[in-house]
């Protein structure tokens, strides 16, 4: 029986299990510790993406705002209030 954590290659005969899950994973799921267990890479590969896509926005959002800041210096510059 393999460890029901997607990717995660522990099968029972490896080692230590918890129902389904292989002693690294539950213990990541139970107590945040076990940076070895496949569940440990998955949800950081998960908050990398997310994060990477965070900052994608954020740069969209800050060339929209710096434009906006050009259009309006220019139009005072203009003479418009």
């Amino acid at each position: 029986m393999k460890c029901i954590v997607k990717d995660c290659e522990n099968h029972k005969e490896q080692g230590g299990f918890v129902g389904v899950l292989c002693m690294p994973c539950h213990r990541f799921l139970t107590i945040g510790e076990g940076k070895y267990s496949q569940l440990y890479r998955n949800t950081v590969a998960a908050e990398r993406e997310a994060c990477a896509e965070l900052l994608d926005e954020m740069a969209v959002e800050d060339k929209l705002s710096n434009y906006y800041k050009v259009a309006a210096l220019r139009i005072r510059e203009r003479g418009a209030p």
